[in-house]
């Protein structure tokens, strides 16, 4: 998962910037597995 992500900001982005952008990242990345997840199961009920 780590490489889906660049390996340093753009020029001009300060890092902590860069970073708060990084865990947006991960925590949307996260919520549409779980959300796949949460479909599949459903769909196995009917």
């Amino acid at each position: 998962m780590e490489e889906d992500r660049l390996s340093r900001p753009e020029k001009g982005v300060r890092w902590r910037t860069y970073e708060r952008w990084g865990a947006k990242y991960d925590a949307e990345k996260m919520l549409d597995a779980q959300l796949i997840m949460a479909a599949a199961r459903m769909m196995k009920r009917l």
